[in-house]
């Protein structure tokens, strides 16, 4: 009773506390792009970015020595050359930071005018990385220097005579001899000057929120100033569209998919695929056999699990596959209906179906839902809901919860047709798909702008937000704005929270829609519009999540109130008592423990064996549930299809080590170590973040294998595998340890073990295609004991 009493009162306070802090706007999300941005050889020198501290003028600083801090981010470019910063005392000796980051180095010069300069650097691909914020201090001491980069010491001498006038320049200098507009490409923050005891006199941010007055930024404890010249703001790429790429398309009605694991935008025409990727920046044109369904009324996506491309039209029950290995489409014919223009789409992939909603045609309105199943019923149902939402198109569609969706504005007429008074709304409706009932959540009030939708909606029910692409569709020569409106509200307005884009509007022959790609945390915003000769221009624009006004930039993260100070306390006290109260319990009563293969014993784990796989050669294809990792590294889910290529990278990587210490050590791995591991070139909080999210992604993906949870327990992370999955180094690892166990005892060999030994071990070595160096002593000791 006192346990569900103390659930209650928290949740209660969470409620309250979620509703005194929903109103006005403020974003829960942290900001992690801030920083001044250098512009360096891609601008002639009068147009290279510096920051100038104290203007120019000489800072005077203890005579036992100081300390500098900052971060910097490095950048690709075509040259990566250049200065990062020049310390120099008396206009006379110096100390300089000069990167290159082609060969991934770091170089420091002291010298003077007197004497001979000398240099060390740091040469080092896995501290020194581009796109990484890496932290940098410089110690100066009477007579030397200490740098660390990124956690790496380098020592070396200087010939400062005292530090009573010292000028700090970063990027471009104009002062005397010491001239060089020679910039590296970098973004530089958290700039500090410290005593040696780390009492800080001077910090910058850098987030352009915090002082800054024209061309001067201000140190947020003494004033001190900072000149900035042709410095870009990286907080700024919360408001600003930057441009990513653009190309034509040899068609005038394009079709546009994305894959949000990979980062590919694509593109297909009638003869040929464009494939975009926005994480190496790359362009590639595929020319196939056949053709996607054409005309405005059709539409393509990408199919996450069978990792390809479907066109589909609502008046053919049969899709339209891509094949990447034959580059060809299933249907072989050019089929173009043109009567459901500009309708809204969305892929449900849990349940494998897609749904349509709206769009126009033959003068007509549509205000049908469109359901294909694409497990089990294979053709398009349909249902009216003219009565719950008036017909429209160029309306706006996003997912706001499982089986609910939010169709937001949009320009149609009551009764459908296009002579009966068609118009712009300006209207917020919950759909839920299990019903197909509608629900009015708002109507704004009609304002004199005309505007409508790009085809997709992003929700952040975070921040109670639904963003959307917005723009007039009264002129041709219009601008595309990134809008914010709040979904639960009695006061509906629409925030502009982005700069604008150029769009010529030309109805049923331009398009824009909206992405969010999980990877970079950024918007993408789409657009194809008519060019020449019957082709098209297709542009890609990126915006920095979550999206803010110029005015809202500052004290982004410092801004609170009382309620919630004191509300999280609260919470914070009865979920310690609840826990003690829980824990008490438990003491009394203990559950009985589940059974996984974590946690059974050496002959359970022998009996657990699959002999119908080893019995024969082991068939890759024909196995669900199962993790291979000898041999390469396989995976398939519960439903027997390969899901190997949605692991990346990091998660592949991430994966295999919880995965083998669970096994080895059965206790797993420590946060410290996982942060070593993978995050070791990031602060702790940089570092826990990305653990977090990654963990995050790991445990959807994990949880299509099968019975398989992540799981932190006494401070150590690992994989609990349930008895439905299947591991061959699992299996190996507990016939190798019965095999051990025999010898000590001087037991005889059991020939059947021996041979299940054999089958499981024949693919090869452990993952013999990933070169990890944390993985050799998984190699060796499984060669060892093999042995």
């Amino acid at each position: 009773m006192i346990f569900h009493r103390l659930h209650q009162i928290i949740i209660l306070l969470i409620y309250l506390s979620l509703s005194a802090t929903s109103y006005g706007y403020t974003f829960e999300h942290k900001i992690e792009n801030y920083g001044l941005t250098f512009a360096a050889h891609t601008v002639d020198q009068d147009h290279r970015t510096s920051l100038i501290l104290n203007s120019g003028k000489g800072i005077s600083f203890p005579a036992e020595g100081f300390i500098m801090n900052f971060d910097i981010k490095l950048r690709q470019e075509l040259y990566t050359y250049g200065y990062i910063l020049r310390v120099i005392s008396h206009n006379d000796q110096n100390l300089d930071l000069v990167s290159y980051l082609y060969d991934s180095k770091i170089s420091i010069i002291s010298g003077s005018s007197h004497e001979k300069s000398q240099m060390v650097y740091l040469a080092d691909s896995m501290l020194i990385r581009k796109d990484q914020w890496m932290p940098i201090q410089i110690q100066f001491f009477p007579n030397s220097a200490k740098i660390k980069i990124n956690g790496k010491n380098i020592y070396l001498s200087h010939s400062f005579r005292d530090f009573n006038d010292v000028q700090i320049i970063f990027g471009a200098s104009n002062l005397g001899r010491f001239f060089s507009g020679d910039v590296a490409p970098m973004s530089i923050r958290n700039l500090s000057l410290q005593s040696l005891q780390g009492k800080t006199f001077y910090y910058w941010k850098l987030d352009r929120s915090s002082k800054t007055t024209n061309n001067f930024v201000y140190d947020s404890i003494s004033d001190l100033p900072a000149y900035v010249k042709n410095g870009k703001w990286e907080i700024d790429k919360h408001y600003h569209w930057q441009r990513v790429t653009s190309f034509e398309i040899d068609y005038k009605n394009p079709q546009l998919a994305f894959d949000e694991i990979k980062g590919n935008f694509f593109v297909a025409s009638d003869k040929k695929l464009y494939t975009y990727n926005v994480n190496n920046k790359t362009l590639d044109t595929l020319s196939f056999k056949g053709a996607p369904f054409l005309g405005v009324s059709s539409q393509m996506l990408f199919h996450p699990l069978k990792k390809t491309l479907l066109s589909y039209n609502i008046y053919h029950n049969k899709l339209n596959w891509f094949n990447p290995t034959t580059s060809s489409w299933s249907v072989n014919q050019k089929i173009t209906v043109d009567d459901n223009q500009h309708h809204n789409r969305f892929f449900d992939k849990d349940h494998d179906k897609l749904y349509l909603y709206g769009g126009y045609g033959r003068h007509q309105y549509s205000g049908a839902l469109y359901e294909y199943n694409l497990k089990d019923n294979f053709k398009w149902s349909q249902m009216n809901l003219d009565t719950l939402i008036s017909p429209r198109y160029l309306s706006a569609l996003g997912k706001y919860s499982d089986n609910k969706l939010l169709v937001l504005g949009g320009y149609g007429s009551h009764s459908g047709k296009q002579e009966d008074f068609p118009q712009n709304f300006y209207d917020l409706y919950l759909l839920n798909l299990n019903t197909g009932t509608c629900k009015k959540l708002w109507e704004m009030n009609h304002t004199d702008e005309h505007f409508v939708m790009g085809n997709s909606a992003i929700v952040d029910t975070l921040t109670n937000s639904i963003y959307a692409l917005t723009y007039r569709n009264d002129c041709y020569n219009t601008a595309i704005y990134l809008s914010q409106f709040l979904i639960k509200t009695n006061r509906p307005i629409r925030q502009i929270v982005s700069d604008s884009i150029l769009y010529k509007f030309r109805d049923i022959y331009s398009y824009c829609d909206l992405f969010y790609h999980p990877n970079d945390t950024s918007l993408y915003a789409v657009i194809l519009e008519p060019s020449k000769n019957e082709s098209s221009l297709c542009r890609i624009y990126k915006l920095a999540f979550p999206p803010l006004i110029p005015t809202k930039t500052s004290n982004i993260e410092n801004k609170s109130d009382k309620w919630g100070y004191l509300t999280g306390i609260t919470i914070f006290i009865l979920i310690l008592l609840m826990l003690h109260w829980r824990k008490k319990r438990q003491q009394v009563k203990k559950l009985p423990e589940t059974k996984t293969l974590n946690n059974l014993s050496l002959a359970e784990k022998l009996e657990h064996i699959p002999l119908e796989i080893t019995t024969q050669k082991i068939n890759r294809k024909e196995v669900k549930s199962t993790i291979f990792l000898v041999g390469g590294f396989q995976v398939f889910d519960s439903l027997g299809q390969d899901i190997t290529g949605d692991f990346t990278p990091t998660l592949k990587h991430l994966f295999l080590f919880l995965l083998l210490n669970s096994i080895k050590n059965e206790k797993g791995v420590t946060s410290q170590r996982l942060d070593e591991t993978f995050w070791f070139d990031m602060s702790k909080t940089s570092a826990a973040n990305n653990r977090s999210v990654n963990i995050r992604k790991l445990r959807l993906l994990a949880s299509k294998i099968g019975d398989i949870t992540i799981v932190h327990k006494n401070g150590y992370w690992f994989l609990e595998l349930g008895t439905n999955v299947t591991c061959d180094y699992y299996h190996i690892s507990a016939l190798l340890e019965d095999l051990k166990n025999r010898k000590q005892e001087n037991l005889s060999i059991d020939k059947e073990k021996l041979e299940l030994l054999l089958t499981w071990s024949s693919p090869g070595s452990l993952l013999p295609n990933i070169n990890i160096e944390w993985l050799d002593e998984y190699n060796s000791s499984l060669k060892i004991r093999q042995a």
